[in-house]
């Protein structure tokens, strides 16, 4: 990724260059920063590249290069130090130490006690000695009595001239459109393309567990549970095929309808104990379509017909609550921290909350503890476990708009 980051900004500058060079063959110059501020510019939408007249109410005609930049330049500032650095050669450099440049800068006090000397400088890191000097001319005169002296050549260190940086300003207002012809597939080998979006899902609830019984389990092992799963999710796949022929006919053609979700519940009727299923199916978009489209929302199974839901996973801890990560995950829990109930939060598993049916004293720990003022003003008007509580809202939009519900596939 930094290797395609550098390719970029490469990409970039050589762009921008073209742009100042422009400006400057149509003013006839070299100097693309005199062509902006000449009497006449020949290109006004360069020029206002170049000038934020939001921030410079003045025209480019009146106002010089160094009013844009983020520090401006004025005569009156203080004195700017320039500098001679003294380095190890290669052959030394691997043995120099700061016991070696404190005598390097010993022997540099004492060549020029008599210079005007800002400062000197040790650098452990890159093992140089810097020293400041007022002006260039008295750096010049330093390096000359240094050089004379030849001590620093039984040290194995020399002298030069510090490099300075060239000048840099900054240019406000730019237009992005000067970057559009970029070509990242023709210059770089880079190509684009839209993140892949997730494969919708669906809830069903309140399925008979009676569409199991003639599974044949034959053959497998009693503590396989895995397997016994598979095959649980296969028939269900299968009873949803042989009473919703629309949807089969897209199976049949590649289309995706997986069962990722199963889970028995356990219900009471009449005095009798009977257990039904909550599924979640994973399926193409263009079978989404034909759930909600064609189907009115609902899948046949048996001899019911079933409503379904969109069915968005939300990564949920219940133990402390906290979205973005499950429970075997949590931090708290492996502190030793304990749980918090998501009805009171109560220093309690939710399960043997016995404040559930209180809805007076509910409070959704997740919204206490949210950075948004408005989510922790309506911690009390929920718990934890409310599908109405704003950040699972806002965390179910965030799913749903990352959801494929519009393609063909």
């Amino acid at each position: 990724f930094s290797s395609f980051k550098i390719d970029i900004m490469s990409r970039m500058d050589t762009i921008i260059e073209e742009k100042f060079s422009k400006i400057a063959a149509s003013q006839h110059t070299t100097d693309p920063f005199n062509a902006i501020n000449q009497d006449k510019v020949s290109d006004k939408s360069y020029s206002s590249l170049f000038l934020d007249s939001s921030k410079n109410p003045k025209s480019a005609n009146d106002e010089s290069v160094s009013q844009t930049m983020q520090i401006p330049l004025t005569q009156n500032s203080s004195i700017v130090p320039e500098f001679l650095v003294l380095s190890p050669n290669e052959n030394v450099s691997s043995s120099v130490n700061m016991e070696k440049m404190g005598r390097v800068k010993k022997l540099v006090e004492k060549t020029l006690k008599n210079c005007q000397v800002v400062s000197i400088n040790c650098n452990e890191k890159s093992k140089k000695v810097s020293i400041g000097f007022p002006n260039c001319d008295v750096r010049d005169k330093a390096a000359a009595l240094i050089n004379f002296d030849k001590s620093l050549d039984s040290l194995g260190y020399q002298s030069q001239n510090a490099r300075k940086m060239l000048p840099k300003v900054t240019l406000h207002g730019v237009s992005s459109d000067i970057l559009k012809d970029i070509d990242l597939e023709d210059s770089l080998g880079y190509q684009s393309q839209n993140a892949r979006k997730m494969l919708p899902k669906v809830t069903l609830h309140g399925v008979s567990s009676d569409i199991l019984k003639d599974i044949d389990l034959e053959g497998v092992a009693h503590n396989d549970d895995q397997k016994v799963r598979d095959l649980e999710k296969h028939e269900i796949v299968m009873k949803i095929l042989e009473k919703n022929p629309l949807i089969k006919e897209l199976y049949d053609n590649g289309h995706t309808l997986t069962v990722v979700y199963l889970k028995r519940v356990s219900r009471k009727s009449n005095g009798q104990d009977f257990t039904e299923l909550t599924i979640g199916i994973k399926v193409s978009p263009r079978i989404h379509q034909v759930i909600f489209g064609q189907q009115q929302g609902a899948i046949y199974i048996g001899f019911r017909r079933h409503n379904v839901n969109d069915r968005f996973f939300i990564k949920t801890c219940y133990h402390c609550q906290i979205v973005g990560h499950t429970s075997s995950e949590c931090k708290d829990a492996k502190l030793g921290k304990e749980p918090i109930c998501m009805y009171c939060m109560g220093k309690h598993r939710s399960s043997t909350c016995p404040n559930k049916k209180k809805t007076e004293v509910h409070v959704c720990a997740r919204c206490l503890a949210s950075p948004h003022g408005r989510d922790a003003e309506n911690a009390k008007t929920h718990n934890a476990g409310c599908m109405e509580c704003p950040i699972l809202v806002r965390e179910s939009a965030r799913l749903a708009a990352n959801t494929d519900f519009k393609s063909k596939n």
